[in-house]
């Protein structure tokens, strides 16, 4: 019987594969990612990154923005009526709340984009990795999955 996909395993490689997405959005290479994370190697660092930045696109993605909204309403839930009644601390995790609700939702106003040259982080990245071919795929990842800069 093949694995469920809410699997420890897999719930283990997802979580591996996001810490390596933290670390290269931090400016580390992939071989740093892959010594830290116990990749075999840059090549094994690159993969995880861009399956979880697929991942991101996909249907998921918004079931997973569904949740943690869902999550949120929750915890608000059980903050309001404090909160209504001037509980200082209560209404500052209110407002905590809303404010990582606004931005789950997109609801605050854009932000400004500092504009870069994606073309050369892609092909750093390619020379990285040692696939100078892989440059225009990694530049439009790259184009795909950047999100707003603050």
């Amino acid at each position: 019987m093949g694995e469920s996909k809410a699997s420890g395993k897999r719930i283990a490689a997802a979580e591996r594969r996001g810490q390596a997405l933290a670390l290269r959005k931090a400016g580390l290479g992939y071989a740093a990612i892959a010594r830290q994370l116990g990749y075999a190697g840059p090549s094994g660092a690159h993969k995880a990154i861009m399956t979880a930045l697929h991942a991101v696109t996909r249907e998921p993605a918004r079931e997973l923005v569904e949740l943690e909204v869902a999550r949120l309403d929750d915890l608000l839930l059980g903050l309001w009526a404090d909160a209504r009644k001037g509980n200082v601390a209560k209404i500052d995790r209110v407002l905590k709340i809303m404010a990582r609700r606004a931005v789950l939702l997109g609801l605050d106003a854009p932000h400004r984009v500092a504009v870069t040259d994606h073309h050369k982080e892609a092909a750093a990245i390619a020379a990285e990795i040692g696939k100078p071919e892989l440059v225009e795929q990694i530049e439009r990842d790259i184009l795909l999955h950047q999100g707003p800069r603050r």
